[in-house]
């Protein structure tokens, strides 16, 4: 089933905007081209086989179920209601500051992540990438493994997991700062190394190719691995 916005209001729920002109199931594959405009899911309980969306696509209620592994090469936000990425998802960019993204499987972000409020849960791997600037965790985030890459993190709420946490540098030659004072373009407080909760499996800071240099200053305590 594809998107031709035949309804012209670039609502999820007007059948007209469907290829079939009825508002797609859940055994059907669901493909949305680059559009001018944001499709945006306000209400109702939607279920669908898969998406592949070109176009950014704002969650601000109801309900979306995704079956199997899913792609927006856009920015998903979510600012209400709920989302169910229960084969996985991958989306170039997403905010969340309501509602709630759960998943079953991984959720990957290849280029920019705001989370403001709401909730990410039930997903086994986070991987989320901040192309540019500062990744912010402002919301405990929660998985069995974790991966954050960024020019630079600031941590002001929890990391949990019990797989292998991943801090990594966007950059290799990027110099790593470790404990308050240390100095690094990529750097970690005291008080953000405290946020690194127990139960991860290892935990790594840096990146195997890294060529920057590492600077400690203590006393840092790690309370894992």
């Amino acid at each position: 089933v594809s998107w031709d916005n035949g309804a012209g209001d670039f609502l999820w729920t007007s059948l007209l905007n469907w290829s079939t002109d009825l508002l797609p199931g859940s055994t059907q594959n669901v493909t949305i081209s680059v559009l001018g405009s944001p499709v945006t899911l306000s209400s109702g309980a939607h279920s669908i086989k898969s998406l592949l969306s070109d176009a950014n696509l704002i969650v601000s209620g109801g309900s979306l179920t995704l079956a199997n592994p899913s792609t927006i090469n856009a920015a998903l936000t979510v600012s209400g209601g709920t989302v169910n990425a229960n084969g996985g998802l991958t989306t170039s960019a997403l905010t969340v500051s309501s509602g709630t993204l759960n998943g079953l499987a991984s959720l990957i972000v290849s280029n920019g992540f705001s989370h403001s409020g709401g909730a990410l849960t039930g997903f086994g791997l986070l991987d989320i990438t901040q192309a540019s600037g500062v990744l912010s965790v402002a919301v405990p985030l929660a998985a069995t493994t974790i991966s954050l890459t960024a020019p630079d993190l600031a941590l002001t709420a929890s990391l949990t997991g019990t797989g292998a946490l991943t801090l990594r540098p966007a950059a290799a030659s990027s110099s790593i700062g470790i404990g308050t004072g240390a100095v690094g373009s990529f750097s970690l407080d005291t008080t953000e190394i405290g946020l690194l909760t127990d139960g991860f499996s290892s935990m790594t800071i840096g990146r195997a190719d890294g060529s920057g240099i590492v600077t400690a200053q203590g006393p840092v305590t790690f309370n894992d691995p």
